[in-house]
């Protein structure tokens, strides 16, 4: 698995469908002006930690845990792994309460196409990162697990702050995109603007029909 989601087609397509998450997430804080340059902010700081970031890892990196980039990139990562599926698993479980079995699994359809997507993202970038996809699914699983765990305990501190953790998948995905393309640059691939041309497509369909990033 994690062998294909090395080859640049695959990360062309990545870049494209994660680009429109980001240009998702800005849409939904534009109405938070305050919110919105913190976003703005945190997009010219993944970029410039991921051009860092991939120097260090694609051309002067030997392993990992010499280097504060392990830290922060990988801190970074598995934050919104946790804090983004957290609210999925509140909104799936919300769902079923209030509105019934219906209108839940296709709130949880939707999320697993969303995720599907999303952590062929995570892995390919956890990889560059020298750490195993299987970390990659079990921070998800406990991030959704916990949502779950605070929609039954009756807690909405997760939706009270949705908007912090937008913030922080901003700041991972932009991290992911300037680590793709900077880190993979030199990578051959002449069809590799038709991939992403078919992520962005695929972000769209998702971002605006089915609403999730």
């Amino acid at each position: 698995m994690t062998h294909i989601l090395l080859h640049t087609p695959v990360r062309a397509t990545l870049t494209g469908l994660i680009t429109v998450f980001v240009v998702g997430i800005l849409l939904e804080l534009v109405e938070m002006p305050v919110l919105f340059i913190c976003a703005l902010a945190v997009i010219v700081v993944a970029i410039l930690l991921a051009k860092k970031t991939a120097q260090h890892f694609h051309h002067e990196h030997t392993h990992t845990g010499d280097s504060p980039l392990d830290v922060v990139a990988t801190t970074v990562l598995f934050l919104a792994n946790i804090f983004h599926p957290a609210i999925d698993g509140f909104s799936a479980y919300e769902t079923f309460v209030g509105q019934g079995a219906l209108a839940g699994s296709l709130v949880v359809a939707g999320i697993i196409l969303h995720e599907a997507f999303r952590q062929g993202v995570l892995i390919a970038a956890f990889k560059d990162l020298g750490i195993r996809w299987q970390w990659v699914l079990i921070t998800t699983f406990a991030g959704m697990t916990a949502g779950v765990g605070l929609g039954s305990l009756g807690s909405w501190v997760l939706h009270e702050h949705e908007a912090l953790v937008d913030i922080i998948t901003v700041f991972a995905y932009t991290f992911i995109i300037g680590e793709f393309v900077i880190g993979h640059r030199h990578d051959r691939c002449k069809d590799k603007w038709w991939y992403i041309v078919l992520g962005l497509l695929l972000g769209t369909a998702l971002t605006f029909f089915f609403k999730v990033h």
